[in-house]
């Protein structure tokens, strides 16, 4: 060990920094520990080591302790790696992440929110000048502002909100098993608090919130894979057959990795160069269609005649607030990344600029 720690230039982090590490196994029901469990870093490292610990959180069922090191580094650091792709992943999407809002800093969402709308410029002028000819010559413009509010609400919530994978939740996880969880933690961050001890009071409050919650993930789990037994058998007594297989492929079958074949093409730019072309030939440019567009342009006129001529305010603020009101929740964000909590849980000066977009957009 000693000759490879030396060709490898390897430090024990015990051994270069002051800790308090006891023991890294421990089997509370036998009461017998150890000190298995080790860091390295490179030697060029070891005097930059501020801390070595383990780390006691309430939620983790293994009798091995985590070990934690904090270590100094200046500059910035990047990581290379040569080795060969996971053919076993090439399949799997890793970019489906999603917002937890129940998990995320709500207040803070709504301070950031407001700090940014208030410093974004608004193109106010934009209500009142009017476009040049039958097209917009305002696009650029109006698309800026547009981009400005969704590029606000995406940082506030990238700097407040956690973002998971999309697969990540336990199906059977409910608010009791939350309740249980947060439990287990504030009895483990007592008995931490008390110099960790191992009899007493304290000590077997922590190990019974510990087990309670453990069981009741257990018996959750169980119970979660009786009920898919009965509704499966429910499903096949009452021959109920695409019910059945429905019901098994979304929780047995695996996702097919073979590729796609669309029209010749197998590659990934091709086939969205395919859509993109077939989408672009059923489509057309609005304004080329002149009747639509005067006709268009003649509503929008009947609309605002009786609207104040210097505000041009086709939507109001209660308008916006009505919709907001009625979008419902756990939906699929689109291509911009906003869903519904981005715009309930923001700052009330959203609703101004959405209005004043919608209403800059119905001028031009």
């Amino acid at each position: 060990m000693c000759s490879l720690l030396k060709e490898y230039k390897l430090t024990c982090c015990e051994d270069a920094a002051d800790t308090d590490i006891i023991y890294t196994y421990y089997q509370d029901t036998l009461g017998r520990c150890s000190a298995i469990d080790h860091m390295f870093v490179d030697s060029s490292l070891c005097h930059n080591i501020i801390s070595n610990c383990t780390v006691e959180s309430g939620v983790n069922f293994s009798d091995h302790v985590p070990i934690s090191c904090l270590v100094a580094v200046q500059g910035s650091v990047s990581i290379t790696t040569a080795s060969k792709p996971d053919t076993k992943r090439q399949g799997r999407n890793t970019t489906c992440n999603v917002l937890r809002w129940d998990k995320g800093d709500l207040g803070a969402y709504y301070n950031f929110t407001g700090q940014l709308l208030h410093n974004m410029f608004v193109p106010y002028n934009l209500l009142q000048c009017k476009c040049e000819g039958d097209a917009c010559t305002h696009k650029a413009d109006i698309n800026r502002f547009y981009n400005d509010l969704i590029l606000t609400l995406n940082s506030a919530a990238m700097h407040t909100i956690p973002m998971v994978h999309c697969n990540s939740s336990k199906p059977y996880w409910t608010a009791e098993l939350q309740e249980l969880k947060e439990d287990s933690i504030q009895a483990c961050k007592a008995w931490c608090a008390s110099g960790k001890p191992r009899q007493g009071w304290l000590y077997k409050i922590r190990l019974h919130a510990k087990y309670k919650y453990k069981a009741a993930i257990r018996n959750a789990a169980m119970n979660f894979e009786w009920d898919l037994d009965d509704e499966l058998s429910y499903c096949y007594l009452q021959k109920d057959m695409n019910k059945f297989w429905k019901k098994w492929k979304q929780h047995f079958s695996k996702k097919s990795t073979a590729p796609l074949h669309i029209n010749g093409h197998t590659q990934a730019e091709s086939i969205a160069e395919k859509f993109k072309q077939s989408f672009s030939d059923s489509c057309f440019d609005s304004y080329c269609d002149k009747s639509s567009f005067d006709e268009l342009c003649m509503h929008l006129h009947s609309e605002t005649e009786m609207l104040d001529a210097s505000t041009n305010n086709v939507f109001s603020v209660s308008d916006i607030e009505k919709a907001l009101s009625s979008l419902k929740g756990g939906k699929a964000a689109g291509v911009d990344n906003i869903v519904k909590e981005h715009l309930t849980h923001s700052h009330p000066a959203l609703i101004v600029h959405l209005k004043l977009l919608f209403n800059i957009m119905s001028v031009h």
